[in-house]
């Protein structure tokens, strides 16, 4: 999934303001005209950049989705592109009914049609929703008869987009395939509840970054009170590992081959019951795995030991087994200090 060939094809601008203020919706009623490459630039940067591709959304609504505002507008503007200017002003009034917390910031709106976005194997249409609330002042030089003059004037940072959501032209029958960042809260429900009405589609994705959740709380949670920070990094790398190498998760599979001792496998089924009441779901004994989520959080992954002497090691975690045999952690009665040994042949350039 990309958005490397996207391009604006059409936009519309409103400002909506706090509803519980009475600071009314000011809307326009034709489409901006978009004139200069350069800006055309400038907006995909502040349109798409803040979008990381995470967990995709979907529309929902509790009796049937053609209940969700939202849903049905962008519905009707993907069937017929000529109907952005009355459906955005519907848009725009829907967002305003929902600014009732004294804490939101009113802003402009910006709703875009985008085309080229690739999605799951296929280029589609998509629709931004984009709204700025915070200003930044910056400093402008303009040459002048006696030298350079400085002057001022508030803008938007084009990477600094407040709030966002991107809706593609993807399984509409399921709500959509939706992107959505908040990064400037003010009522936690208001854009991703109230506005939006969005939920996260559980694919497998989402699945896979469960289960490594679940992995991960395991080490941190509950064997790190029992393993030194060595042994942390090796059980959660060879998880990590399991995961990416393997087709499908098999949480029995996994308590055989990555934690193996019984004691830990009775420890990590009573975590995962705690696990699961604490988010409230259950987490699935089987099912696909997706890659890229692997690869993705791999790249968190620490494989740094900060020790209180000022001393750091730096663990090469892509040959766990060499790490278990080559550095042992053991405690100094005499020093009264723990202390690691590690062994090596010779010292490298």
């Amino acid at each position: 999934m990309n958005f490397k060939r996207a391009e604006v094809v059409s936009l519309i601008i409103h400002k909506v303001g706090n509803k519980s203020r009475e600071e009314g919706v000011k809307l326009s009623r034709d489409i901006y005209e978009i004139e200069d490459d350069t800006l055309e630039a400038l907006l995909l940067t502040y349109f798409l950049k803040p979008f990381k591709f995470d967990d995709f959304y979907k529309f929902t609504h509790p009796s049937d989705l053609k209940y969700n505002e939202l849903y049905s507008y962008i519905s009707e503007i993907f069937l017929d592109n000529e109907k952005l200017p009355e459906k955005s002003v519907d848009i725009a009034d829907h967002l305003y009914n929902q600014s009732m917390h004294p804490k939101i910031n009113g802003g402009e709106l910006v709703i875009a049609i985008l085309q080229n976005c690739f999605i799951e194997g296929e280029y589609v249409d998509a629709i931004g929703i984009f709204k700025s609330e915070n200003k930044e002042t910056y400093i402008k030089f303009n040459e002048g008869q006696k030298g350079l003059l400085m002057n001022y004037e508030k803008g938007i940072n084009v990477r600094k987009l407040d709030k966002g959501a991107i809706i593609f032209n993807h399984s509409k029958e399921q709500g959509y395939r939706v992107l959505s960042v908040d990064n400037n809260s003010q009522d936690a429900q208001y854009w991703f509840r109230n506005f939006l009405d969005i939920e996260i589609v559980k694919n497998s994705r989402y699945k896979t970054n469960t289960a490594l959740d679940l992995c991960e709380g395991f080490v941190h949670e509950v064997v790190a009170d029992v393993l030194d920070k060595k042994d942390q990094m090796v059980m959660l790398n060879k998880a990590y590992d399991y995961i990416e190498d393997s087709d499908n998760f098999d949480i029995e599979e996994y308590a055989e081959e990555i934690i193996g001792d019984e004691e830990y496998i009775k420890q990590f089924k009573n975590y995962k019951t705690e696990f699961e009441d604490r988010r409230g779901e259950k987490v699935e004994n089987n099912f696909p795995i997706a890659k890229s989520a692997v690869v993705q959080a791999k790249k968190r992954l620490k494989n740094l030991i900060k020790l209180d002497t000022n001393i750091q090691i730096k663990i090469n975690l892509d040959n766990p087994e060499v790490v278990e045999e080559f550095v042992e952690r053991a405690y100094d009665y005499e020093k009264e200090m723990h202390y690691y040994k590690i062994y090596f042949n010779q010292e490298l350039d």
